[in-house]
């Protein structure tokens, strides 16, 4: 148990700072179009693709990251984002009427960050128990195969719904949008 608060502590610390320092970029922007596209909310799609990255390629036989290689991937992950929005923002800030289609696309990436993470515990969930199964091997694989499927779909739905709520940002603001 102490292993386990020592490990989510930190992790649990970034998280909220991350969700103060988007929560202040959203507040302090003109429009939630201009605050998507800024390298800090940026640098959160980045830091959710390092870690649905090393979800993929860098677990154990449990499906675990280990906290040193999560670190790193999060840590490269939000600053490869980082890097993205600053070039985002530059390349958004001269578009006119490209204007909504990339806050849509910009919707869609953040949705589908979020989506593969939670498609990837759907996954684990659905796996079952080893005990379900007559060899290790058959419920490694099925596991293996149902978290793969599970990141794909939260991915697809996830990018579904930002899809639906640019959309509706777009239209609901589409006279006072610039």
């Amino acid at each position: 148990m102490k292993d386990d608060v020592g490990i989510l502590t930190p992790i649990l610390l970034a998280a909220i700072a991350a969700l103060v320092i988007v929560r202040w970029t959203f507040r302090t922007a003109s429009t939630a179009r201009d605050a998507l596209i800024t390298p800090t909310v940026f640098s959160a799609f980045g830091g959710l693709i390092g870690i649905s990255t090393g979800m993929i390629w860098l677990k154990d036989e449990e499906g675990r990251v280990t906290i040193d290689k999560g670190i790193v991937v999060l840590g490269c992950g939000a600053a490869l984002g980082a890097l993205a929005g600053v070039g985002a923002k530059k390349v958004y800030s001269k578009l006119n009427r490209g204007k909504a289609a990339a806050f849509v696309l910009a919707m869609m990436l953040l949705a589908g960050s979020i989506g593969a993470p939670i498609g990837w515990i759907a996954g684990e969930v659905l796996a079952g128990s080893p005990g379900q199964y007559e060899l290790a091997s058959e419920f490694k694989y099925t596991r293996e195969l149902r978290w793969t499927s599970g990141m794909r779909w939260g991915i697809v739905i996830g990018a579904g719904v930002g899809f639906v709520l640019g959309l509706s940002e777009f239209f609901f603001h589409r006279g006072r949008a610039t």
